[in-house]
């Protein structure tokens, strides 16, 4: 079986997620919330309790049974580092990445702006400009 600790840190971080306390887990999965106590502790998770799992946090299978390292990333298919996702990254890994992603971002030029002015500006009037007109005829 695979590692206990990449286990218990997805299933805590997916409770944590969902705002899961051990018996909306238990209510959700079937699974009595003393093993949550056992996977914390080292436990391996069966192919059973993963499906539960997996079921209960809306997950999809292959990523559960990768995570419970039943299966490795090469048998279910996927990447082999794992896709992170934005809880589980730091302030500063987020903020570079939303830096990196604004940079890639094109802006437009002035030049573009200016040939293509009804694409970046507004032409909508204000609600008080519209007040006191008559519509209809």
């Amino acid at each position: 079986m695979g590692d206990s600790t990449q286990w218990w840190n997805y299933v805590q971080r997916r409770l944590d997620q969902l705002d899961w306390n051990t018996t909306a887990f238990e209510r959700a999965s079937g699974i009595n919330r003393s093993r949550l106590v056992a996977w914390r502790n080292g436990a391996a998770v069966s192919v059973e309790n993963a499906r539960a799992v997996a079921a209960a946090f809306s997950d999809p299978i292959l990523s559960v049974l990768v995570a419970a390292g039943i299966l490795t990333p090469a048998e279910a298919g996927q990447p082999a580092e794992p896709i992170l996702d934005a809880a589980s990254l730091s302030a500063e890994e987020l903020a570079n990445e939303v830096r990196r992603r604004l940079l890639e971002t094109h802006a437009p030029t002035a030049s573009e702006v200016v040939a293509d002015s009804h694409r970046y500006t507004s032409r909508r009037k204000s609600p008080k400009a519209s007040q006191g007109r008559q519509t209809g005829p």
